[in-house]
């Protein structure tokens, strides 16, 4: 089962709350579409960067992420104010869910620059 841990510390009264959050999980590329969708809509200007954590002995590792995801039916396309000689349109507007299912599609899978192939300019 795919889920998260909720942990809340109250420091004044030294007690932790801890609770499974059960979570539907999609494809694993949902937070690569979600840095792809950013990137978009910034037309270049922002990028994720790639990187992998590597922990050696026993200390726990703990991290939370935050994601926000457009409703279904919204383009995303980057404003004018974005798009410029130094930072030309690089992308068609788009709907992200569309993203979502071409991901999921044998040429998405095969695709080495999923954004790119799906509706770069």
């Amino acid at each position: 089962m795919n889920g998260v841990i909720l942990v809340a510390a109250v420091s004044s009264r030294n007690y932790i709350c801890c609770c499974w959050l059960p979570v539907q999980s999609t494809v694993a590329a949902t937070n690569t579409l979600w840095e792809s969708y950013l990137q978009a809509w910034t037309s270049g200007r922002l990028h994720s960067a790639h990187h992998r954590v590597i922990m050696i002995g026993k200390d726990s590792r703990y991290s939370a992420g935050l994601f926000s995801i457009p409703k279904a039916g919204y383009m995303i396309n980057a404003p004018e104010e974005l798009v410029d000689e130094d930072h030309p349109l690089l992308f068609k507007p788009f709907d992200f869910f569309g993203l979502l299912r071409f991901s999921r599609s044998e040429e998405g899978q095969r695709a080495k620059f999923l954004l790119e192939t799906y509706c770069g300019v």
